[in-house]
């Protein structure tokens, strides 16, 4: 399995993702119809036979129902397989949709098992999409060579590379069950999320947590990565684990700073210091 980040707009990201068989590829999140296809244009190797949709928002959706059918009306006229499965969430109900998901389930295209996870709180019909390459369910992701991978999740606005997304439909105790769901993933799964926020997190988190070793090294990381004009998509599950903060809502001590005993209430606590850049430092 093969994952190619398309970036849109000025901090996007669309993603083309595909098995054995590049003519069974899928796009996640091509927001932008201009831009993917124009991307697709110059790399007519790639046809797209199911479209993810995370979410309803229009960095992330607004593209899909225009691109389908231009990519269709291209498909026809060159004698391909012109039908393109747009997946989303039920709840977001959008028209577009050819096949609307609601709880946790899983369908296979190309030796590759999509499964999609219900994660309501930055809208309420938002999805994961994990996939994995069903012909090495064994093998392990090597960290140095994402682009040939065995297993990854697609987060959208819900877990980003060191940060989550904000709560407009949901709240704490949703958004807690959310990354509880994604800690079960297998830690080597890579996280392709919707965003290139990964430096703005990372500084913010070394106002909340400094002498966390993990979030000090990741937020080096992140400035050499983005210094060089690196994505700093992908990142692992293991990572966001050890060094994502609002991944640590159960870290006794980062508890204790913010005064609260519950994970509920510190993922409350992080997203509220979040949304007013808030940091440690700067109550000094």
């Amino acid at each position: 399995m093969k994952v190619n980040p398309i970036p849109l707009f000025t901090d996007n990201y669309c993603y083309l993702i595909h098995g054995s068989a590049k003519d069974k590829s899928f796009l996640v999140d091509p927001a932008d119809e201009k831009a993917v296809h124009d991307w697709l244009k110059k790399h007519p190797e790639y046809t797209i036979s199911h479209i993810l949709v995370t979410h309803r928002h229009w960095d992330h959706a607004q593209g899909v129902p225009g691109l389908a059918e231009r990519l269709k009306k291209d498909y026809q006229h060159s004698g391909k397989n012109s039908h393109i499965e747009i997946v989303v969430g039920a709840a977001e109900k959008q028209p577009y949709a050819t096949k609307n998901v609601g709880s946790t389930g899983s369908f296979e295209v190309n030796d590759i098992r999509i499964t999609h996870i219900p994660v309501p709180c930055h809208t309420i019909g938002h999805q994961l999409y994990y996939l994995e390459d069903l012909n090495h369910l064994e093998t392990k992701n090597d960290p140095q060579e994402p682009k040939n991978l065995y297993r990854a999740v697609f987060t959208g606005d819900t877990l980003f590379i060191g940060g989550v997304g904000k709560f407009f439909e949901g709240g704490p105790t949703e958004m807690q069950k959310n990354f509880d769901e994604i800690r079960k993933l297998p830690k080597d799964t890579f996280v392709f999320c919707g965003h290139e926020y990964t430096l703005d997190n990372f500084k913010w988190a070394m106002g909340i947590y400094p002498e966390n070793e993990a979030v000090k090294k990741r937020y080096n990381w992140a400035k050499e990565m983005r210094a060089k004009g690196f994505y700093t998509v992908p990142s692992t599950v293991g990572d966001e684990i050890e060094s994502n903060v609002f991944m640590m809502t159960r870290d006794q001590t980062l508890q204790k700073k913010f005064g609260v005993t519950n994970e509920i209430k510190l993922m409350e606590k992080l997203r509220e210091w979040k949304d007013k850049k808030k940091t440690f430092s700067s109550e000094l």
